[in-house]
């Protein structure tokens, strides 16, 4: 896991701040963090999601994370706003996606004393432009906050450029092919 603290510059972090913190910002009720675990409503705003923009927001937000994050390919980025609840909530322990390619960041908006935390047991404070990065099979669940009224953060999920052995993308997958390319061709009868 990679925790990087002021992680968007000033003027970019403004920039993304600003948009998702303005009050006619579109938020949309989701009835549950994790699907089927009833443990929480929370609001959310889909930018991308499997080879598709979802938003008109996404111009304005995604570019600025583009060369920073080092991705190869989106699969999902999603704003999340828990509300204060008034104590503290806890999501169910969950996978975004369940491809061993996938890397999950979390871009914290705002500083309050809610945090992720990790299956390992790892907590991670919501501070303000911090990022981190983790192998998208890894479990983690987000802890809601009673300090401040809303949470909010940006979930990524893509495949990176490289992968844990420093493998660059394309490398792995002429690694993955090699055993079919140079197996024997099997003669037709």
């Amino acid at each position: 896991m990679k925790i990087k603290d002021n992680f968007l510059d000033k003027e970019e972090f403004s920039i993304v701040n600003q948009t998702i913190s303005d009050d006619f910002f579109p938020w949309f009720f989701q009835r549950e963090q994790v699907v089927s675990k009833d443990d929480g409503f929370y609001f959310s705003h889909k930018l991308y999601d499997l080879n598709k923009v979802c938003s008109p927001y996404y111009d304005k937000i995604v570019p600025v994370f583009k060369k920073k994050l080092k991705y190869f390919t989106l699969m999902r980025v999603t704003c999340n706003l828990l509300p204060n609840k008034y104590q503290s909530f806890k999501s169910s322990f969950h996978t975004d996606f369940l491809d061993p390619k996938n890397t999950t960041a979390i871009f914290y908006i705002n500083t309050n004393n809610g945090y992720t935390e990790i299956k390992n047991g790892a907590k991670i404070k919501s501070i303000q432009n911090r990022l981190i990065e983790f192998p998208g099979l890894q479990k983690h669940r987000s802890i809601s906050q009673t300090d401040e009224p809303r949470r909010m953060v940006i979930n990524f999920n893509y495949i990176s450029k490289t992968n844990s052995q420093g493998k660059s993308y394309s490398e792995q997958m002429q690694d993955d092919l090699e055993p079919i390319i140079t197996a024997p061709m099997m003669e037709m009868e």
